[in-house]
């Protein structure tokens, strides 16, 4: 009897002790997931600054020939100015009416032809739509070019800060390294003012990233940021004339939707998807065709929703992981 007491007594004790043990262990293990979920949505926005540095220095260089278009219509229109001036004064003297409308004919001539469309710019139809806010555009190639530099330095800044975190992991030493390669020649090209060049590294620069995306947060916004960089990929392969590089892109763009429609289940995020398949269907044709500006065009719109698509991702895993 007393040893059947003292044995129930014992029972009681260890059930108690397991009841104030195991919960105390779950919490530490659940604090520790929010923890990391933490520490990876810093970092996941971390990543996302310095890529959006990355597309404002791409964005400026790209606008480096229309910037010589618009410096030399300003020269044209001061020069303008001042032979209608000269004109003024030889028709008071001369009332030499028909010469002066020539003049003012050859002026409008000369405006037309240095009329700045999109078709001037490589993929600016494509990282505009990037862009948190509208650019407000340099004066003049000096000011581009110091914005450039500026902006260049501080992707060094911005990547020694998540370089740092990222070291330990040994997955990503290959990436990093090339990161380090990519992010010297963008650097080399700022001095030399080498605006194509750099559109290639700085886009290479993003490609890097979504290997610190999947290692930070989910694989499936690693994807999304996969086909940003195959996008504007697109488009500098066709300006090179390399389309068959292009349509290798698309193909693989392709395959990254079909890992997409697996992977997701939101019915807002599937329905993005159907349009990413018409979009690509018509850069596919574009691709084909090998129309540069159409392939713009279409890259334009297929990254304004693959845009909309990794917003309704990052909700669904990034921001709403309770």
């Amino acid at each position: 009897m007393f040893f059947r007491k003292k044995l129930n007594q014992i029972i009681y004790f260890l059930l108690f002790f397991m009841l104030l043990v195991f919960p105390l262990s779950g919490c530490g293990e659940e604090d520790g997931k929010e923890g990391n979920d933490s520490e990876g949505e810093n970092m996941y926005e971390e990543i996302l600054e310095l890529e959006m540095k990355v597309i404002e220095t791409m964005q400026l260089a790209d606008i480096a020939p229309v910037l010589d278009i618009v410096t030399n219509e300003e020269d044209n229109d001061e020069d303008d100015e001042t032979k209608e001036e000269n004109n003024g004064e030889n028709e008071d003297e001369n009332n030499d009416d028909e010469e002066n409308n020539s003049v003012e004919t050859q002026a409008d001539d000369e405006n037309d032809e240095n009329e700045i469309t999109f078709e001037k710019t490589i993929i600016s139809e494509i990282v505009i739509r990037e862009l948190e806010e509208d650019p407000e555009y340099p004066e003049n190639q000096k000011e581009l070019w110091d914005e450039v530099r500026s902006n260049v330095t501080e992707i060094h800044d911005l990547w020694n800060e998540i370089k740092s975190e990222l070291m330990n992991k040994e997955e990503l030493t290959d990436s990093l390294s090339g990161f380090d390669e990519h992010l010297d020649d963008i650097t080399a090209y700022s001095i030399e003012e080498n605006y194509f060049e750099l559109l290639v590294s700085g886009n290479e620069l993003t490609r890097y990233m979504s290997d610190y995306i999947a290692a930070s947060v989910e694989n499936v916004i690693a994807e999304g940021q996969d086909l940003k960089y195959l996008t504007r990929d697109v488009v500098l392969l066709a300006v090179g004339d390399n389309y068959e590089k292009a349509n290798e892109n698309v193909d693989e763009m392709y395959e990254i939707l079909e890992n997409l429609k697996q992977e997701l289940e939101s019915e807002d995020v599937d329905e993005t998807l159907e349009n990413l398949d018409i979009n690509l269907d018509d850069l596919q044709r574009a691709v084909e065709k090998e129309d540069n500006d159409l392939i713009k065009l279409k890259s334009g719109i297929l990254m304004e929703n693959i845009i909309e698509m990794t917003e309704d991702i990052e909700e669904e895993i990034v921001y709403n992981s309770e």
